[in-house]
């Protein structure tokens, strides 16, 4: 097996044709037919049907796939890695972020990381640990910043608790229950949620249930900070949202808290990284950062309510 084997098969893979996956890699249909063709004789398999609607992978084929672009993202690393050593401090670092990470942790991590390190460019994703789980493992995401259930932290990954992550009740402004102050107002109350948790509906359902009421009614799930404000700036949907909104809601004329005296909690922020024997300096860095800035929104969040 060759890298071009695996290039060409994981380009085939995300075009869906052949015409499409040439062109991507510049080459011609024959001798990406005659790549195939040689690693599945090698392997035994068949890696790719025909179809009307162009070339899909077979079973075998999404298993090689997935294990193609793993080797493609280390080699990445290995030549960027190698670029390092040479005084060359380029590359790509892929951050994840939660939308409460976003809000305390990305602003304050551009420009300290730009300027130590100006051409090492960040790849900046949003989402939540248990879509980015398999990328963090495959090396496609060098770090995740954002809630991490306890149940799903495994062997194989370094995962540092960061801060305690408090929920807030959020809705558009105007709503009709905009000055509840209780859960028990909120019994009519339909809901949007987030997937932080394995069961998603588990971060509202734990409010009502701590306060004897039956289960909420949940209409929808978003997993982008975006998608998230839409939704409920445009509806009677409610959230449980990371208390670092705050500032968001106040420099926005869309959302309001729901002051309600109860508390919810999501699992921690916490930094997800791929177990490894050493970080690259550009990776070290970034690592180092996401901790001080974590400790010093700790230390911010402590004297707010202090005083």
């Amino acid at each position: 097996m060759k890298l071009s084997h695996f290039n060409v098969l994981v380009a085939i893979s995300e075009r869906g044709s052949l015409r499409g996956a040439a062109r991507q890699l510049g080459m011609t249909q024959p001798a990406m037919t005659r790549s195939i063709r040689e690693l599945e004789r090698e392997l035994g398999v068949q890696l790719f049907e025909r179809s009307s609607s162009g070339v899909m992978p077979t079973e075998a084929g999404r298993a090689v796939t997935h294990h193609a672009r793993t080797i493609q993202t280390q080699m990445q690393h290995t030549l960027e890695d190698v670029q390092r050593y040479k005084g060359a401090e380029s590359g790509t670092l892929s951050l994840a972020l939660s939308t409460a990470a976003h809000v305390a942790i990305l602003p304050r991590i551009i420009n300290p990381f730009l300027r130590r390190y100006p051409d090492v460019r960040l790849k900046i994703i949003e989402g939540l640990y248990p879509a980015l789980e398999a990328g963090i493992r495959d090396g496609e995401i060098d770090a995740y910043v954002g809630p991490v259930p306890k149940d799903l932290r495994s062997r194989g990954l370094v995962c540092d608790v960061l801060f305690e992550n408090p929920r807030i009740i959020i809705g558009r402004r105007g709503h009709p229950l905009a000055a509840a102050t209780s859960i028990a107002e909120l019994v009519d109350a339909c809901w949007v949620t987030t997937p932080v948790m394995p069961n998603t509906e588990n971060e509202v359902n734990a409010i009502y249930e701590a306060a004897g009421l039956s289960s909420p009614k949940i209409v929808a799930q978003a997993a982008s900070g975006m998608s998230i404000i839409s939704v409920v700036a445009s509806s009677d949907l409610l959230v449980p949202g990371p208390r670092e909104w705050l500032e968001l809601i106040a420099s926005t004329n869309l959302l309001v808290r729901i002051p309600i005296r109860e508390s919810t909690f999501a699992p921690p922020i916490c930094v997800v990284r791929l177990e490894r024997t050493q970080l690259s300096p550009p990776a070290q860095y970034l690592n180092d950062l996401i901790h001080r800035i974590a400790a010093n929104h700790v230390r911010q969040l402590a004297a707010s309510a202090g005083g």
